[in-house]
């Protein structure tokens, strides 16, 4: 709960219980803007916990302001004033927010493909209709490995592989399948009941070679890292 009171240009929240709990904060101008047309406190973003301040300046060179809230946050550029909440802004943030590749949200998010999208600077973030990690005692770690390899636009969206859409037990691995995005079809792979921090991508062409050995039941047994560039052959000199 919270108490408000509005002025000509914003208006303070101040919150009544929790974590911020008799602190007030302010919204204004074009955010406040944006936070009134969403429905204030009442839509996904709920209530502020910042006031107005100075955004990290993107990578491509532009500078903006931002208002953090409980579910996300509003940012304000040459852009306009745009929403980041839900999975998009966990994604976002994870990544380094404006001072990502990413850069400043060239507008609000939208559904797409059965999840939402919404378009940046320097791409777009997408979410699914099945949570990344769903169903894993270890999410986080499959999170963490869907940021780290590019998210919905390299990854992709989780599919039926036939163990479901979410997280599942295949041999001796947690895995969720991907439909791929630019990387191709590939899968999430957490080896739990090991000593590990993160999740491993295996995508496209390696993917295809993997299951056909019999995946983590083959020689190769579970992986250990995402896929990388190798070095350019000594003998021919094509990487």
């Amino acid at each position: 709960p919270a108490r408000y009171s509005r002025f000509e240009g914003g208006v303070i929240n101040c919150h009544q219980a929790g974590a911020y709990a008799g602190q007030s904060f302010e919204v204004h101008g074009s955010i406040f803007n944006k936070f009134a047309e969403m429905g204030y406190s009442s839509s996904p973003l709920g209530l502020p916990i910042s006031d107005e301040f100075d955004a990290t300046r993107s990578p491509q060179g532009t500078t903006g302001r931002l208002s953090r809230f409980e579910g996300g946050s509003i940012y304000f550029s040459a852009y306009g004033a745009h929403p980041v909440y839900g999975e998009i802004v966990a994604i976002y943030e994870r990544v380094g927010g404006t001072g990502s590749s990413y850069g400043f949200p060239t507008g609000d998010p939208y559904a797409w493909n059965g999840g939402m999208r919404q378009d940046f600077q320097g791409g777009y973030i997408a979410t699914c209709d099945t949570a990344i990690g769903l169903g894993s005692s270890e999410s986080g770690h499959f999170m963490d490995c869907y940021v780290r390899n590019g998210g919905g636009a390299a990854v992709g969206c989780p599919i039926d592989g036939g163990g479901g859409k979410s997280a599942h037990w295949g041999g001796a691995v947690v895995m969720q399948d991907f439909d791929g995005g630019s990387y191709g079809r590939g899968a999430i792979i957490d080896n739990q009941g090991t000593s590990h921090t993160t999740a491993w991508s295996v995508h496209g062409n390696i993917w295809s070679k993997y299951v056909a050995l019999g995946g983590p039941a083959s020689v190769l047994a579970r992986p250990i890292s995402d896929e990388g560039q190798a070095n350019p052959s000594a003998v021919t000199g094509v990487p």
